[in-house]
């Protein structure tokens, strides 16, 4: 009777290494992460005027650009990304339970960048970790099945917090972020004194970030954070829209219930995403995103009835979700082994970051004078995103071509296309 073949023992080393990160995934992203789409009302409710909300939105995302080399040196000198994360964890409950308290409004931007700051960081550090962990084309649903859980947690959060807000007030936006900050923050510092490979998880940084250094492929990098970065900037609109839609008379169930329609989609995006990342690859992934970001943004100018608000809120999988998937996917394929963590931070800080809040920034006074016409420009700036990721993924169907115009022909020089294989550009 032949004997059955064991699994190979980096698959089962690399279930044991993305354990621990993709619960941490869940306890962040259904956590202090879930606030942010309460950010908009719960600065409304404490006196910001609508012209002054862009603003105040938007200072979380200007400041990643400056944070994002300290902080990827900062996280490198711990080796394991547990005790960063606990830390900033902590830091967010520690900032939630002072928004509980009477606060000024100069106070309540503190507390929004500082609360966004933190749980926004250890997304990228969480990528990095299952990233680093994904050694054959067999893991590259590592961490699409990571960010699933994510999202599934997301929705479960968004729901309680609409449901607790309309029954308790705004308290409980800064409630549900100090309670769950503290919870993600005991996880980790216990994930830091664990034992096994699990609680090591390394970042595959022998010692610090090379945050200085100049990667190979920053040429092909930075014209694909270009696409990447008008496409989530087209978002920017979308960070007042639950304000329009109050307005409109849905209450706050209809405004989670919108929120979570989106998150829904994107579980079921990330449920398939191992295989579509495979057979599309990257750069189609990052053109698929531009499309339904202009198709979803012209949908919202016209000023649908509920039940279109849903379908195009559904698109989010793909105008958001699909885009930061590709994004990151890239730049873990065109990095140094020892800048993996560098360029994830940058990524991060970059195309959700300053984009983003140059976009937010003027979501205040656009939507305060043309309301839902303004979402015409948004439209338009997907386009863009979307003519910068063709240019991007033409260059690298013409093969040999691409690498000598954008400055990756020592990435396939030194590596080869075996070392990029896990992940189809």
């Amino acid at each position: 009777m032949p004997q059955m073949q064991n699994p190979p023992s980096g698959w089962l080393r690399n279930r044991r290494l993305t354990r621990r990160p993709m619960l941490a995934y869940a306890l962040i992203s259904g956590g202090p992460a879930a606030i942010s789409p309460f950010a908009a009302v719960w600065l409304h409710g404490h006196g910001i005027a609508l012209p002054m909300l862009g603003i105040c939105l938007a200072a979380p995302l200007m400041v990643r650009p400056m944070i994002a080399g300290p902080l990827a040196g900062w996280v490198a000198r711990f080796g394991s990304p547990w005790a960063p994360m606990a830390i900033l964890c902590a830091l967010v409950a520690l900032v939630a339970l002072w928004g509980l308290q009477g606060v000024p409004l100069p106070a309540c931007l503190a507390i929004w960048t500082l609360a966004s700051l933190a749980a926004g960081a250890c997304i990228p550090i969480l990528d990095a970790t299952i990233l680093s962990s994904a050694r054959g084309a067999c893991d590259a649903s590592l961490l699409p099945r990571a960010k699933s859980v994510g999202a599934l947690a997301f929705l479960s959060a968004s729901l309680a917090i609409g449901f607790c807000s309309a029954r308790i007030g705004l308290t409980a936006i800064m409630l549900w972020a100090a309670a769950s900050g503290g919870m993600a923050a005991l996880y980790c510092a216990c994930s830091t004194l664990g034992r096994g490979e699990g609680a090591k998880a390394p970042l595959d940084l022998p010692s610090a970030i090379d945050a200085e250094a100049k990667p190979t492929g920053r040429g092909a990098l930075t014209l694909a954070l270009l696409a990447a970065s008008l496409i989530e900037a087209s978002h920017g609109l979308h960070a007042v829209a639950m304000i329009g839609w109050r307005a409109r008379g849905l209450g706050p169930e209809i405004n989670s219930a919108l929120w979570a329609t989106g998150t829904l989609c994107d579980v079921i995006f990330l449920g398939l995403a191992g295989r579509l990342c495979h057979r599309l690859g990257a750069s189609r992934l990052l053109m698929l995103g531009a499309a339904a970001a202009m198709l979803r943004w012209a949908g919202f100018a016209m000023a649908p009835a509920l039940p279109w608000l849903f379908v195009l809120q559904g698109l989010h999988a793909l105008s958001f979700t699909a885009t930061c998937l590709a994004s990151v996917q890239i730049a873990q394929a065109l990095a140094h082994r020892r800048g993996k963590l560098g360029y994830q931070i940058l990524t991060w800080a970059t195309s959700t970051g300053l984009a983003g809040g140059l976009a937010v920034i003027t979501s205040g006074p656009l939507y305060a004078r043309f309301e839902v016409q303004g979402y015409w420009l948004m439209s338009a700036l997907a386009a863009l995103g979307l003519a910068v990721a063709w240019l991007f993924h033409r260059g690298f169907s013409r093969g040999a071509r691409l690498p000598r115009r954008l400055g990756v022909q020592s990435v396939w020089r030194r590596y080869g296309k075996r070392q990029l294989s896990p992940i189809s550009i």
